[in-house]
């Protein structure tokens, strides 16, 4: 079961203009499973459904740059909590004028993600590099349960 809550924190806002912070929580439960093994589907289907309801607020709200983006990100920050954790996996998001920042929490992580260098035939551990190159800033919470991104809007980015 995905819960989900979406909120305008202010005045109306249109696409490409903003005048407040629109924010989008959701909340799924992920089995965990052994590491190296393939993510249970259940679990696995829960990545694009992040996916797509985050593109589904952003398509109104910000430039179709930063809603790609902001989809790829989205889909390896839950791929990692599901793989690495166990438990309840948050997913939010906060749209303001200057940025959106994306962040993935899972209520027991198997450690504190950190980048890595992928070998050129490994199948695994290019995500946070990724995020990296996509993002503004990216970062984790001290006890490691939270991973987040943050991306300038095209508008800001420009100044």
């Amino acid at each position: 079961m995905i819960t989900s809550h979406v909120a305008n924190t202010g005045a109306a806002s249109t696409r490409h203009h903003r005048h407040a912070a629109d924010r989008l929580v959701c909340s799924f439960a992920v089995e965990g499973h052994a590491s190296g093994e393939p993510l249970p589907e259940s679990d696995a289907r829960h990545v694009g459904r992040m996916r797509r309801v985050l593109a589904a607020l952003l398509h109104h709200l910000a430039p179709d740059s930063l809603v790609d983006t902001a989809e790829l990100i989205v889909s390896e920050l839950v791929t990692n909590a599901i793989k690495h954790g166990k438990g309840e996996v948050q997913v939010s998001m906060v749209l303001t004028a200057t940025h959106v920042r994306l962040a993935v929490s899972s209520a027991h992580p198997s450690g504190r993600p950190a980048l890595r260098a992928a070998a050129p035939d490994d199948e695994c551990g290019r995500g946070l590099a990724l995020v990296e190159d996509l993002s503004d800033e990216w970062g984790t919470s001290d006890a490691g349960t939270e991973t987040w991104a943050l991306c300038r809007t095209a508008e800001t980015a420009a100044e």
